[in-house]
């Protein structure tokens, strides 16, 4: 085909290939691997699979057995026909799903930091040693890669990080941000200055014993395989919810955050190629009543249709679904309110996916829940021999390499 078919057709014709066909092609030449694995290609056929294919992949990450191993599941959401397999005569949807293979990971124990376009980062929990280790793994070739540890990374030093992977456009590549809150050890003498305890001077009289408390901004690229700091500005946010993933938005992921200095909720973003935080709006005025500020009251960021939405559950257990309808700008419309006791009483809550008539799928703490806004209804949907749900993110099948870059 190569001695008769222009170059440019072949192209047209490798885009609309399915994944499983050129993983089969790349081993045929060496001319077949390296345009299979150019980053242009990679990104071209991810894009095209986005807009033919109707199926929602979803990546379901479970802990199963007595010794909570972590089990992978790959489950494919068909928008015209998830609706009757839901029907009560049906069961469970999901009886033939099987856990997926992944033996080239180094445990069965992690957890998962972030997805994007089919790769997913995980934590490995496994290690005993305070630095567990962080990798990439590509769900469809099933390539793995362990990236390096980052600075500021032993558990006695450092709160638990807050992690986003997202995607670069403008250098074709992966990136993974983290920020972390330092804690250094800190003196007060009997003049009333701070010093670091390394710092501290031996013949002041301490009164108190104190830590001193910052963020720092680091930013692991895959194609360099290395870590730097982001210098660019001040981290004056707070991130209550550990490690969730970000919510990608407009090519920015974003995060539910305290700011510092008000102690105000509000939403923020990071902008993968200019590398910059940016608050997008305040959320507190909107969501609570003049007169009414509840701490039971907790807020979850999504996406739905496209915009950023937050999920916020009040203190009589309901989810008020909100939507930035343009982004930017601090204007919200309520869309709907759910009253589901499996929704609304659930610790974790984020949205997986959602379908062409506003259905949406849930990630709850024990299972994902599929909700139609139509009329109120909701189904657990649960993977049989399964106990405990860690999470779970929707993917694109995707051939971007793992290995050293050869551009």
């Amino acid at each position: 085909m190569s001695s008769i078919l222009p170059k440019e057709l072949q192209q047209e014709i490798f885009e609309r290939l399915p994944l499983k066909t050129l993983l089969r092609f790349k081993s045929v030449c060496k001319t077949w691997y390296y345009v299979f694995s150019h980053p242009l290609f990679v990104k071209m056929h991810r894009i095209r699979t986005i807009k033919k294919n109707n199926t929602k992949l979803v990546m379901v990450h479970y802990l199963i057995g007595e010794n909570k191993r972590s089990a992978i599941y790959p489950m494919e959401l068909e928008y015209n026909s998830l609706s009757s397999k839901l029907s009560p005569s049906t069961g469970s949807p999901f009886g033939e799903v099987v856990e997926m293979d992944y033996l080239n990971l180094p445990s069965d124990s992690f957890a998962l930091l972030g997805s994007c376009d089919g790769l997913i980062c995980l934590l490995d929990t496994s290690l005993p040693s305070g630095e567990d280790d962080i990798c990439f793994w590509n769900l469809s070739t099933k390539e793995y890669k362990k990236i390096p540890v980052p600075p500021y990374f032993k558990k006695s030093n450092t709160d638990q990080g807050l992690y986003g992977l997202g995607y670069d456009d403008k250098i074709d590549d992966f990136k993974l941000v983290r920020v972390a809150e330092i804690l250094t050890p800190c003196t007060r003498s009997d003049d009333g200055h701070v010093f670091e305890v390394s710092r501290f001077r031996p013949k002041s009289k301490v009164l108190i014993s104190c830590f001193k408390s910052h963020s720092v901004v680091q930013i692991y690229t895959l194609g360099s395989n290395s870590w730097r700091f982001c210098q660019s500005q001040e981290m004056p946010y707070y991130f209550p919810g550990g490690t969730v993933p970000g919510v990608v938005v407009n090519g920015a992921l974003h995060w539910c955050a305290t700011n510092k200095r008000d102690n105000c909720e509000a939403i923020i973003s990071f902008d993968m190629t200019n590398e910059i935080f940016k608050e997008v709006a305040k959320i507190g005025s909107m969501l609570h009543p003049i007169g009414h500020v509840s701490d039971s009251d907790t807020n979850h960021l999504a996406v739905l249709g496209g915009c950023v939405c937050v999920l916020h559950k009040t203190y009589d257990f309901k989810v008020d679904v909100w939507v930035m309808q343009e982004y930017g700008v601090n204007q919200w419309t309520k869309r709907f309110t759910i009253t589901q006791k499996s929704i609304a009483k659930t610790r974790r809550l984020r949205i997986v996916c959602e379908f062409q008539n506003n259905e949406i799928v849930f990630d709850t703490d024990d299972s994902l829940v599929y909700y139609d806004p139509n009329d109120n209804t909701e189904k657990k949907l649960k993977i049989p021999g399964t106990q405990i749900l860690c999470g779970a993110e929707e993917y694109v099948p995707s051939l971007a390499p793992l290995a050293t870059r050869f551009w």
